[in-house]
C-alpha cells in the first residue's frame, strides 16, 4: 500500500493554515489528545525551510471512533517541494507516528482558472475515487482538498488568460486548436475530461478497459515537479478495489510535430501498461497540455487520495514555473 501523506499549498514567506486530520486509532474514549507538527517531538517542522507556529500544537478530547482536524499553522522560507517531519499524535500518553507532510512552496500567488465552481471536488462528477476508501472524491476526502489555492472562474478565454487553466465541466467545449495555440505560449492546461474532450489530436484514440484487485497504478515519468511520486523508482500502487465500469486509456498516444508526449500514469495489468494520465509539452515554450483519462459518467479512475494533489495540482503549478526555474525538492 502507497505510503499515506499530507500536501499543503503556500507560498515563500507567507504564513499558510491548513488541517490535518486524525482518526481515534484505539477504539476507546481519548481523554488527551495531540497532534503535533513535529519529528518525534523534539524537531519542529520546517526547521530549516521556514517555521511552525505554536498552535499547531494543542491538546483535544477525543471519544471512540472520531476524528480531530487540526490547525497546521506554518510560514515556509525556501521556494520549493519540502518533505517534512512526521506527524506525531499523542493519544493518552501513548505516541503514534503519522503521515509525511509536504508543504508546496510556491514563489507567487498562482494564476489558476476553472471552468467548475468548485473545482476541488470536481472528481466528485467525473470520476475519482480513493482507491483505499471506495469513496468519490467530493463526498468523503474534502481533507485533501482543503487550502487548496483559489481560483478564477471562468470558462477558458485564451486571449485573456495566462498561467493555468483546469477544465473540469463536461458541458464546455473548446477548440483543440485555441487550447494547443494556448499552451504553447508557454501555458498549462489541465484537462480533466480528456475520454470526452479531446484536445491533444495527432491520431490520439481511447478506449476502454476494466481493473482488477492487484493491478497496479505506476508512475511514468521521474520529475521533481511529481515528487514524493518518483518515476524512476518506479512508484507502484496495487489496487485495492476492483472496477465495475470502464477504465478508459489511451490506446493511440498523441503526435503532433513540435511536441513530446509523455505518459504521466498508467494501469499494469499482465505487464501490460494502460496509460490514464497524459501529457503534451510544447517543445520550444515548454507548456504543457495534461490530460487525464476521465469519460463523465463512468467511475473509471481510483488512485490513492494522496496523489491526487500531485496529478491535479502539483505538477500544473511547477510546469507552469511557480516552482522556480529549476524546481527543488528538500527534506528535512
Amino acid at each position: 500500500m502507497s505510503k499515506k501523506f499530507y500536501h499543503a499549498f503556500g507560498e515563500v514567506d507567507l504564513t499558510l493554515d491548513a488541517f490535518l486530520d486524525v482518526s481515534n486509532p484505539t477504539g476507546a474514549d481519548i481523554t488527551a489528545l495531540q497532534v503535533r507538527p513535529y519529528d518525534g517531538g523534539i524537531a519542529p517542522m520546517l526547521l530549516a525551510y521556514g517555521a511552525i507556529d505554536a498552535l499547531s500544537d494543542r491538546t483535544w478530547t477525543l471519544r471512540d471512533a472520531k476524528t480531530v482536524l487540526s490547525p497546521f499553522k506554518a510560514t515556509p522560507d525556501t521556494v520549493s517541494i519540502i518533505r517534512t517531519a512526521q506527524l506525531q499524535t499523542i493519544l493518552d500518553a501513548v505516541n503514534y507516528v503519522g503521515n509525511r507532510i509536504y508543504v508546496v512552496c510556491l514563489n507567487d500567488h498562482p494564476l489558476i482558472y476553472s471552468d467548475h465552481e468548485q473545482y476541488s471536488d470536481l472528481a466528485y462528477d467525473e470520476g475519482i475515487q480513493d482507491d483505499i476508501s471506495g469513496v468519490k472524491f467530493g463526498s468523503g476526502v474534502a481533507v485533501y482538498h482543503r487550502a487548496f489555492i483559489p481560483y478564477c472562474e471562468e470558462t477558458f478565454d485564451p486571449a485573456n488568460m495566462s498561467g493555468i487553466f483546469i477544465q473540469s465541466d463536461k458541458d464546455n467545449i473548446y477548440s483543440d486548436t485555441a487550447v494547443r495555440d494556448w499552451v504553447a505560449l508557454g501555458n498549462v492546461f489541465v484537462n480533466m475530461i480528456g475520454g470526452q474532450r479531446r484536445y491533444n489530436g495527432g491520431g490520439e484514440a481511447l478506449t476502454y478497459t476494466t481493473a482488477s484487485i492487484g493491478d497496479l497504478l505506476r508512475v511514468k515519468k521521474d520529475d521533481i515537479c511529481l515528487r514524493p511520486l518518483d518515476g524512476g523508482v518506479p512508484t507502484e500502487h496495487t489496487l485495492t478495489r476492483a472496477m465495475d465500469e470502464r477504465w478508459w486509456y489511451w490506446s493511440t498516444l498523441p503526435t503532433q510535430a513540435g511536441w513530446t508526449t509523455n505518459t504521466l500514469m498508467s494501469l499494469v495489468r499482465n505487464a501490460t501498461e494502460y496509460p490514464t494520465i497524459i501529457e503534451m509539452v510544447h517543445d520550444a515554450s515548454g507548456g504543457v497540455l495534461i490530460s487525464f483519462n476521465l469519460y463523465p459518467g463512468y467511475v473509471n479512475m481510483n488512485i490513492p487520495a494522496w496523489w491526487y494533489p500531485i496529478f491535479a495540482y502539483q505538477y500544473a503549478l511547477g510546469k507552469a514555473g511557480y516552482l522556480g526555474a529549476v524546481p527543488a525538492y528538500n527534506t528535512e
